[in-house]
C-alpha cells in the first residue's frame, strides 16, 4: 500500500497518522514521537502539576486509537503500515505519565522517550510477539505499550542508582 494511495481527508487516517505526522518519508514512527514528545517535555519542564490526570487521556486515546485503527486495517487492508504512529504517540504519553519528575533528574523523560524507540525497533519479547501476533488493532498499540514499559523500568532503575 503506496501513503499516497491513502485517503488524506479521512478522519481515522488523520488520528492514525498522529495528525500527519505519519506520512514524512523517513522514520515516521521516531519523527512522531520526538514531534509530540517536545510539549510533553515542556509540561514536564515548566508545570509541577501531578502527571497521573492525563491517565483520562491516555485511556480514551487508548479507545479511539484502537477503533481508528480497526477502520483504517479493513479500509485499506494493511495490519501496521509505517505511517499508523498514534501507537508511538500513546507510548510517548505513557512514559511521559510515568517518569519520575524531580527536579534533580530533569533527563528522565527524554532518557525514557530515547529508550522507549530502542525498544520499538529491537521488539524484544513480548514486543515481538503482539507485533507479529494476530492482525487485531489491539496489538498495533501493545507492542509500543510493552516498549514503553521497558523504556520506563531502565529509567526508574537510573533514578534510584544515580
Amino acid at each position: 500500500m503506496k501513503k499516497n494511495s491513502i485517503e488524506k481527508r479521512d478522519l481515522f487516517v488523520f488520528i492514525c497518522s498522529g495528525a500527519y505526522t505519519g506520512f514524512v518519508p523517513k522514520a515516521p514512527g521516531t519523527f512522531a514521537s520526538i514531534i509530540f514528545a517536545i510539549p510533553f517535555g515542556i509540561l514536564n519542564y515548566y508545570l509541577a502539576f501531578p502527571k497521573f490526570f492525563a491517565i483520562p487521556l491516555l485511556v480514551v486515546l487508548g479507545i479511539i486509537s484502537t477503533f481508528s485503527i480497526n477502520r483504517v486495517q479493513n479500509k485499506y487492508n494493511s495490519f501496521d503500515p509505517g505511517w499508523i504512529v498514534i501507537d508511538e504517540i500513546i507510548a510517548i504519553l505513557i512514559v511521559w505519565i510515568f517518569s519520575p519528575a524531580h527536579q534533580n533528574f530533569v533527563y528522565a523523560f527524554p532518557i525514557g522517550v530515547v529508550l522507549f524507540r530502542f525498544f520499538d525497533i529491537t521488539k524484544i519479547w513480548p514486543a515481538s510477539y503482539f507485533d507479529q501476533g494476530s492482525h487485531k488493532a489491539l496489538n498495533v498499540i501493545l507492542d509500543d505499550i510493552v516498549a514503553a514499559i521497558y523504556a520506563l523500568c531502565i529509567v526508574w532503575t537510573l533514578y534510584y542508582f544515580i
